[in-house]
């Protein structure tokens, strides 16, 4: 069961009612990402990229990590909305060899993610459409959409930058 098998990756990841084991963490990471659950992939391409739970850094654990990404891309909900944003963000900026620098198509995924509940993606988006950022045109309906989709769900500075715009 692969909501099952990311459960207990995270209990093995943390130490959560079992002692910590990374290998046995990535094991079931690995088994439930297989079965196309978008948070085990995520938090499975995450580590390949960034080297955590032992998997340590190359180009080819890179390669690995982008994979599973645009898998859990593929499948993300609104519980596991992370994977789009992630990938947005390597986008932004590039990453190695395999990540080209691309705004338009990280302002799709950032979208993306952001349609799909995920806070920080609403509140980038929100400055990307008050500033014109990563291509997209300013537009202080938009803006306010996805700022708005962010204070909605907590974050004070998306509240802030909602004050601002009513403001003016």
């Amino acid at each position: 069961h692969a909501e099952a098998g990311s459960r207990a990756a995270l209990c093995y990841e943390f130490g959560w009612g079992t002692s910590r084991s990374y290998p046995k963490a990535v094991q079931f990471y690995r088994n439930s990402a297989s079965k196309n659950h978008p948070g085990a992939a995520t938090r499975l391409g995450m580590a390949c990229l960034k080297g955590d739970m032992g998997l340590g850094k190359s180009a080819q654990r890179a390669r690995e990590g982008m994979t599973w990404l645009k898998r859990a891309t593929e499948s993300a909900d609104f519980q596991y909305n992370s994977a789009p944003f992630e990938i947005g963000l390597l986008h932004l900026h590039g990453y190695g060899d395999d990540v080209f620098k691309d705004e338009g198509y990280a302002a799709q995924l950032i979208t993306q993610a952001a349609e799909l509940g995920h806070v920080k993606a609403n509140f980038l988006m929100g400055q990307a459409y008050e500033n014109g950022l990563y291509g997209c045109p300013r537009d202080a309906a938009l803006s306010v959409h996805f700022y708005n989709g962010a204070a909605s769900r907590g974050m004070p500075e998306a509240m802030m930058a909602l004050c601002a715009w009513y403001m003016v």
